[in-house]
């Protein structure tokens, strides 16, 4: 397996040194400095509620595989009782420690998991048909839209996936599959673009 940088995945396929993606069909983009929070806690628990809503602005919701949107972090459903935390841009304080000190003897957590992940933004009309090519969810626009995100895997690796707008995803892979999720990813796309 050949290991690639996202910048070398972004410009050349090294198979036959033609341009590995092409703009409005499908690029790939390294996401980097966003801050990831795991948190757990039961949504029902008044003062959990209230914190999350006071903290950043979100009413988390109870459904799965929903997406919740606050002022700076969106919420990204994993379990009836956890959440993954995404900012939207480099953070200015460290969140996890602020929502600890917030939950106080609240049956809650927060933890940073930022350096756990490498997220991907993947775009263009061909996004989802690549991703889809390694993964069982149904990607379809009209089905996985900007309110949606799953768990499932890619290939061989665990992903967390996020609708980002009708021609974007984020891609969450454990950072320790990055070589391995930048390879399929580039070798999914080389056969979606013969098709």
């Amino acid at each position: 397996m050949n290991n690639h940088s996202a910048h070398d995945v972004r410009t050349t396929d090294s198979k036959n040194q033609t341009p590995a993606f092409v703009p409005g069909l499908f690029e790939i983009e390294q996401l980097r400095g966003l801050e990831l929070v795991n948190i757990r806690g039961d949504v029902r628990n008044a003062a959990f509620a209230s914190t999350m809503q006071q903290s950043l602005g979100i009413a988390l919701l109870p459904t799965p595989n929903a997406l919740a949107c606050g002022h700076t972090h969106d919420a990204l459903w994993l379990a009836p009782d956890e959440w993954l935390l995404q900012s939207r841009q480099s953070p200015a304080t460290n969140l996890a420690a602020t929502l600890t000190t917030g939950f106080e003897d609240d049956f809650a957590a927060a933890i940073d998991v930022s350096s756990a992940f490498t997220v991907f933004e993947l775009r263009g009309t061909c996004a989802r048909r690549v991703l889809q090519s390694g993964c069982p969810l149904d990607l379809h626009p009209r089905v996985f839209t900007g309110q949606h995100c799953a768990q499932s895997h890619f290939f061989k690796a665990g992903v967390i996936v996020r609708a980002a707008g009708a021609d974007s995803l984020h891609v969450f892979f454990r950072r320790s599959f990055t070589d391995y999720a930048l390879e399929m990813l580039l070798r999914a796309w080389r056969s979606v673009r013969v098709l």
